[in-house]
């Protein structure tokens, strides 16, 4: 592992998530075949990407109607497409736009009761980037155990066939020896567009063992913050106004560890954007049609 470092090379994903890219390759023979070929198939994801991110917004708005007013609707998808995070996110082409499908897809099927089906989307976000597994603790939470059970179902289904496709050895490699060095990385990538607060707190101190310090410090609070949520969850589960919300914090609060954040992964924070405006505004029209009582 000589020369790893935050901004290296490195290919940082589970093996699984290769298979999302396994329709679009094709043998080559030349070096001119290749340089086709990939402007091609560059093209090919780049139209998928688009179309996921507006079945992404297509499906959070869906879950506002009924209410949310079609004006604030209507504003929430001019926002998603002008929402700057998915600009950059389309640039590079990269996860987070597909963890946003997963979970505006989790968040419609379980308003639905498809509970089941909402676990194995869970799974298969786990299986692709680790830390949406976090969202199996909100099932354990909320001690709903279609959600459990099929996101396990999931997650093993996807690792059965990653390990057909790719083998054991890289499995391995990427489990016991760089998942490790990407969850001890620390931010020393204080440079333009980190946007974790470690990376921050380097540039601000100028020490780096003050910095991380602090980092830490604001590491376990918000550690201690999601378990807080999902622990209050339990009593308001049966509203799904609640878990939507509940949801999307959580789901948004794991990028809050990372010691390097980068702007694209904030195309997830789209999720509490419109469904905490969204309900907002649908709780402030209760409030307003409720009858003056006297004091």
């Amino acid at each position: 592992m000589d020369g790893y470092g935050p901004s290296s090379p490195w290919y940082k994903f589970p093996p699984a998530y290769m298979l999302a890219f396994m329709p679009w390759v094709t043998p080559v023979n030349t070096a001119e075949d290749i340089g086709k070929n990939v402007d091609a198939q560059a093209r090919k994801i780049w139209i998928v990407h688009v179309f996921r991110y507006l079945g992404s917004l297509i499906l959070l708005l869906l879950l506002l109607k009924g209410s949310a007013s079609p004006w604030f609707i209507l504003h929430g998808l001019a926002m998603g497409l002008t929402f700057t995070p998915f600009f950059e996110s389309l640039y590079g082409l990269i996860f987070d736009n597909v963890l946003l499908f997963l979970l505006a897809l989790i968040l419609f099927l379980n308003k639905a009761g498809k509970n089941r089906l909402a676990g194995w989307c869970i799974g298969l976000a786990a299986m692709l980037k680790v830390y949406p597994a976090i969202l199996i603790l909100w099932a354990i939470a909320v001690k709903d155990w279609k959600i459990v059970l099929g996101a396990i179902a999931a997650a093993m289904l996807l690792l059965s066939g990653s390990l057909l496709v790719f083998g054991v050895e890289n499995h391995l490699f990427y489990y016991t020896r760089l998942l490790p060095l990407l969850l001890q990385e620390s931010s020393l990538v204080a440079k333009e567009g980190n946007f974790s607060l470690g990376a921050q707190f380097v540039g601000l101190w100028q020490e780096t063992g003050t910095a991380m310090l602090w980092f830490s410090i604001y590491k376990n609070l918000m550690m201690a913050a999601t378990i807080s949520l999902l622990l209050y969850g339990k009593v308001y589960d049966n509203c799904f106004r609640f878990a939507a919300m509940k949801l999307s914090l959580i789901a948004c609060m794991t990028i809050l560890y990372l010691p390097n954040y980068w702007g694209n992964y904030q195309l997830v924070l789209i999720l509490p954007v419109l469904t905490l405006l969204g309900n907002a505004y649908a709780l402030s029209l209760i409030h307003i049609s409720e009858p003056t009582r006297p004091y």
